[in-house]
């Protein structure tokens, strides 16, 4: 099975993860099942802190296999440490013994279906974080990850869902009902918007729960989507 599910900030919001709700039987999953965190998951931040090696063990001593987006609040520099696999036909970072990362622009399959992934956005509190401390510039998608992108949609043929960080820049306000900012990751997303029309969209970012169409915002819900 594949479950979806927003931010987690670990381990601000990450009680989603331990505990069962409606849909998403914990205790019965197993290491061929996968949850996957749409961005902002956290437990990569801080290298220093004294929690770590804890986190880390509470996430390896879950029951599935955990796969994460990146999202804006990453440590990037973090990030880019990690050993890059192959792995569901496209390119992951392998971050621990059931964490594994999915990169920008990567089509994956998974329980025989496709996946399209893009991580990043803008962070809204960028003016109240410090530059390689608490935020990183590497938070939206660069023109190469754009190519890569497009390169790997035009080798596949189709895919069933899309996964992202944010949602594209024309969906947001008629969804949320306010101002859209700045992004130019989700400007790009228009893009994919365009060349994956009527494919199931799942994305976090904004905290809030919410459908609108085909487009899915998540934040508490595990939702169950293969």
């Amino acid at each position: 099975m594949v479950f979806v599910t927003g931010d987690t900030h670990y381990p601000t919001d990450a009680g989603k993860l331990f505990a069962p709700q409606e849909g998403f039987p914990v205790e019965t999953l197993q290491k061929t099942d996968y949850v996957i965190v749409l961005g902002d998951f956290g437990l990569f931040w801080r290298k220093r802190d004294n929690h770590n090696a804890i986190n880390m063990r509470k996430i390896q001593e879950l029951p599935y296999t955990l796969l994460f987006l990146d999202g804006n609040h990453e440590n990037f520099d973090w990030l880019e440490e990690f050993p890059v696999i192959e792995k569901f036909g496209g390119k992951v970072q392998w971050c621990g013994k059931n964490i594994l990362h999915l990169m920008r622009g990567e089509v994956y399959t998974i329980e025989e279906k496709r996946f399209f992934v893009c991580g990043g956005a803008t962070s809204m509190d960028q003016e109240f974080r410090r530059p390689y401390v608490s935020w990183w510039p590497m938070e939206n998608v660069t023109n190469e990850e754009k190519q890569n992108a497009l390169d790997n949609l035009g080798k596949t043929e189709g895919v069933d869902f899309v996964l992202t960080h944010t949602c594209p820049t024309s969906v947001f306000t008629p969804m949320f009902e306010r101002e859209c900012l700045w992004d130019p990751t989700a400007n790009f997303l228009d893009t994919i918007a365009e060349r994956l029309p009527d494919v199931p969209w799942y994305f976090g970012h904004h905290h809030e729960d919410k459908d609108f169409g085909r487009y899915h915002a998540l934040f508490e819900r595990v939702l169950k989507i293969v």
